[in-house]
């Protein structure tokens, strides 16, 4: 059976802007500039519609059978270092 570890980040939403604040809000927009303050509200929103994002495309590729993990497994680890050509 197929699994994944990848979960949303505050998934109740506790700290959190509303979607039409987000929507409008500069920092969204423009980017955050060089020395702006992040308000949290506004980055536990970003980082909750990035993990839904990610959360939801692992569970459904765990559910068609392919595992998930945010881990790097020894296999995986043996075929990288074999395939990639070592950089000097």
């Amino acid at each position: 059976m197929a699994n994944t570890n990848f979960l949303q980040i505050d998934n109740p939403k506790h700290n959190i802007m509303d979607d039409a604040t987000y929507q409008a809000n500069t920092q969204r927009q423009n980017g955050v500039q060089v020395n702006d303050l992040i308000p949290s509200i506004w980055f536990n929103k970003a980082l909750y519609q990035s993990s839904t994002f990610v959360a939801a495309l692992c569970q459904m590729l765990a559910a068609n059978g392919i595992s998930t993990s945010d881990g790097i497994s020894m296999r995986w680890r043996r075929h990288w270092l074999y395939c990639c050509p070592r950089r000097t």
